[in-house]
C-alpha cells in the first residue's frame, strides 16, 4: 500500500512520538495522494478504512494524524515493499 509507505515515511522523518504511537501534521488528502501517486478518492477510503480499524486517528481541532498502530502500519508497508 503506497499509502502506508508514505505515512510511515512521515512519521519517521517527521513525526513525534507519544505515549499512544507517532503523530505527524495533518496533510490534506490531496497532498498526500500526490505523495503516495494515488487518487484523492483512494487516499481517503484508505484514510477512512485506518480510522476505523483503529489504527489512525485525525484530530482535526489541532490538524495531527495520530498513528496508533504505527508498528502495524510499518510492518504492512514493509511487507508491501518486499512483493514490490
Amino acid at each position: 500500500m503506497k499509502l502506508a509507505n508514505t505515512l510511515v515515511y512521515l512519521a519517521e522523518n517527521y513525526g513525534r512520538k507519544t505515549e499512544v504511537g507517532v503523530e505527524i501534521f495533518n496533510i490534506p488528502s490531496s497532498d498526500l495522494a500526490d505523495i503516495a501517486n494515488i487518487t484523492v478518492t483512494d487516499t481517503r477510503q484508505i484514510l477512512e478504512k485506518l480510522a476505523k480499524n483503529e489504527w489512525m486517528e485525525i484530530d482535526l481541532s489541532n490538524q495531527i494524524l495520530h498513528l496508533l498502530q504505527f508498528e502495524k502500519l510499518s510492518n504492512l508497508a514493509q511487507r508491501v515493499n518486499a512483493h514490490s
